[in-house]
């Protein structure tokens, strides 16, 4: 703990700090609980800090009806900061804006309690209006909400950071889908189906089999039993699952394992685990380099050590998976389980674009029909390649928002085609081509 020239550390602030009445001539063995014994020394410096760091943990987008777990962080933390760290009056935690009345404008996430350090809080957003979460299939939008917390015990005042409000942005979400789920893979992620071979999550469809691992003793019926469920040995064995349910979100924070595979914090992987050596399930947020991840390799199931753990933080799409009835499937060779809560009222996506042409320079085509219950065609993605198999794109767009884009500048003299697809509500229709018999045009 770094102390400056001239700072002092009081044992009458630390009464303060640990919540006995200061000016009471309180000793250190009873600020400890009377635990010393002859010859222990304990010192002030034990109850110290270095920093007041910042809030970790929680998304910037957080879905209706869910909860997440935020902690304000400390940096050289003393063995005894924990007695400092329990107590509420040493924090301050507020949201803004506050719960204003039944209406969605007004948002409404709820700073609750979450184990004995009041460091650690729990973000619940609850169901937003005017629609409610479980019969919702319009998307209203989003509300901005600031959580802060300040930091003051009248002890550590030498902290940096100390009596300096923290504050983390969070976004309550409406949720249009029904989705009450935060545990999500990018839409890149090449996920197992039964026959061996993969498919991008994001092309992943209600009604698909998937390879999943029937894991002995897990109770598929419950989607909460992976948390307490734990096993000595690896065991098991593969068995078909079927997609339920493909949820489109946002967030904002993703781990990546061994550079091969990207979650949000609270997707549960099968590892063993460096606690206890059983094998069991983990939230990526929680996994360290000291567990093992379990891998699909060659037809059957290894243990892998973990060389690297990378975060990144910027807003990206995410999909979460539903599948039945083994609740796991296998994302770019790892064991996920599905943890259940992900769910939507059916929408399989939009209609195809339709009379695509290519006239004087100009690819076009029309907009299909947007359903009643989205927010409409959002977008396209548009392909051009001088093979008819689209297999090395010349031109790639993604996202690009209107019915018509200009090619002859974009071109070299030479014969192409050209194909496009729409999408809503994260959701890709088939991709059409010039004519919709795959017509060439020349430059």
């Amino acid at each position: 703990m770094a102390i400056s020239a001239g700072e002092t550390l009081s044992l009458n602030n630390l009464a303060g700090a640990t919540n006995y009445t200061q000016n009471s001539n309180v000793s250190m063995n009873t600020i400890i609980g009377g635990s010393a014994g002859p010859g222990d020394e304990i010192s002030l410096s034990s109850f110290g800090i270095d920093t007041v760091g910042q809030i970790d943990g929680g998304f910037t987008y957080q879905v209706e009806g869910t909860s997440e777990d935020i902690e304000l962080l400390f940096t050289g933390k003393g063995g005894n900061f924990n007695l400092i760290e329990e107590q509420i009056g040493n924090f301050t935690w507020a949201v803004t804006p506050i719960f204003r009345g039944n209406s969605f404008k007004s948002g409404y996430i709820e700073i609750q309690a979450n184990g004995n350090e009041k460091s650690k809080r729990r973000l619940a957003v609850a169901g937003l209006t005017p629609q409610g979460m479980s019969s919702q299939t319009v998307l209203t939008g989003s509300m901005e909400h600031t959580i802060s917390v300040t930091f003051n015990d009248g002890f550590n005042d030498h902290a940096s950071g100390h009596g300096v409000a923290r504050t983390l942005t969070v976004h309550a979400v409406d949720s249009y889908d029904g989705n009450a789920s935060a545990l999500c893979l990018l839409p890149d992620t090449p996920i197992t189906l039964q026959n061996g071979t993969t498919k991008l999550a994001e092309d992943i469809i209600e009604g698909d089999v998937l390879k999943g691992w029937h894991l002995n003793g897990l109770d598929t019926g419950s989607e909460d039993s992976w948390e307490s469920w734990t096993q000595d040995t690896l065991g098991g064995n593969y068995q078909d699952v079927t997609v339920q349910d493909v949820v489109f979100s946002f967030a904002q924070k993703f781990y990546t394992f061994n550079g091969e595979l990207t979650t949000t914090w609270e997707h549960p992987l099968f590892v063993s685990a460096s606690e206890d050596g059983k094998y069991k399930f983990k939230e990526a947020g929680t996994i360290t380099t000291n567990d093992k991840l379990i891998k699909s390799i060659s037809g059957s199931l290894s243990v892998v050590n973990i060389d690297s753990i990378d975060l990144s933080t910027e807003t990206q799409e995410i999909i979460s998976l539903n599948v039945e009835n083994a609740d796991t499937y296998i994302s770019n060779g790892y064991i996920s389980h599905n943890k259940g809560g992900a769910s939507h009222t059916d929408f399989a996506g939009p209609g195809d674009p339709t009379n695509v042409a290519y006239v004087g320079g100009v690819l076009s085509w029309n907009a299909p029909t947007p359903n009643a219950n989205t927010g409409g065609i959002t977008a396209y993605d548009i392909q051009v390649d001088n093979n008819s198999n689209f297999s090395s794109p010349t031109l790639s767009f993604t996202e690009f928002s209107t019915t018509s884009i200009s090619l002859t500048s974009q071109l070299s003299a030479g014969t192409y085609y050209a194909r496009v697809r729409a999408i809503e509500s994260g959701l890709k229709s088939n991709y059409v081509t010039i004519g919709g018999n795959n017509t060439s045009f020349t430059i």
